[in-house]
């Protein structure tokens, strides 16, 4: 049976009629994941086995793993965790340096943990000697992660039982290890608020308006070009040099047509104006009312 306790980041693994629970931490759990399946992807047939120290805390028949340290074995009799002389004494500086790793204050060896990438969740006789040798307390637990390609990792997990282990002894326990991103997708969340409307003017209410103020810039712009046109036409015998001054005569000059043209047109375009001023009253005027008679 495995249960995860999601808020505190542990999970707990528990064996009927095993007396001992172990409590790890799911962060632990993810970076041993990740360095088997860093291994196994080193080498293109079974890939490289790897391994090293569990650490924690023991308080009576709980076991808490809070933290792993690897063990950079040298691999002398090839890609197998088979460790050599060298790798033994390294081991064992491993075990002791809770008192030199700033990291593992308060900690000690709780067990180990090993990959098996060519055979599956048990413990060979090389593995039993390392458990004995350098983990012999009877709460010492052990680790096997087995990578696969497009598989999840399985796990599983060695107590002792009456103190001792046999070669060849499968798991208690086995389990998939899942990466903890996908574990944390599955915690509930809670509900996001739903979003604000805006209920004090209704939404039909609101193209009037705008229309009205759309029109309120095109009636500027028509001013302006206006009173732009007067502007230049008033100045424009300043601005064009003229042909040379008529002798004075006394017969007065008939009416320039262009002149009484350009002042039709400008009347008419005022009138225009004038026009489309009063409309936009009267439809401001309409949008007022209906504004009032809504709040009644």
């Amino acid at each position: 049976m495995v249960t995860i306790d999601s808020e505190r980041e542990f999970g707990c693994w528990r064996v009927e009629g095993q007396p001992l629970a172990v409590e790890y931490s799911r962060a632990t759990l993810e970076a041993l994941r990740t360095e088997v399946v860093d291994g196994f992807h080193k080498l293109p047939r079974g890939g490289l086995e790897v391994g090293g120290v569990l650490f924690g805390q023991r308080s009576g028949n709980t076991v808490r793993i809070l933290a792993a340290r690897p063990l950079a074995c040298e691999h002398a009799a090839g890609p197998s965790f088979v460790l050599s002389e060298k790798d033994e004494a390294a081991l064992r500086q491993l075990v002791e340096s809770t008192a030199s790793d700033a990291g593992l204050a308060g900690m000690t060896a709780v067990g180990w943990y090993h990959s098996h990438t060519r055979s599956g969740l048990l413990l060979g006789e090389e593995d039993v000697g390392i458990w004995d040798r350098h983990f012999p307390e009877p709460w010492q637990v052990a680790l096997v992660l087995h990578p696969e390609k497009l598989k999840p990792t399985r796990g599983g997990l060695f107590f002792r039982e009456a103190g001792v282990v046999a070669p060849a002894q499968s798991s208690q326990l086995e389990f998939e290890v899942e990466p903890l991103r996908k574990v944390r997708k599955t915690t509930p969340r809670a509900p996001e608020p739903a979003p604000h409307v805006d209920t004090a003017t209704p939404r039909p209410q609101r193209a009037p308006a705008r229309a009205a103020g759309r029109l309120s810039w095109l009636l500027f712009a028509l001013a302006w070009c206006i009173a732009a046109a007067s502007l230049a036409f008033a100045f424009r015998d300043q601005w064009l040099p003229g042909p040379p001054p008529a002798p004075p005569k006394e017969v007065v000059a008939p009416a320039d047509p262009e002149r009484e043209r350009m002042a039709r047109e400008i009347e008419t375009l005022r009138s225009d104006l004038e026009q489309e001023i009063n409309r936009n009253r009267e439809l401001e005027a309409a949008v007022e009312a209906l504004k009032k008679s809504k709040k009644r």
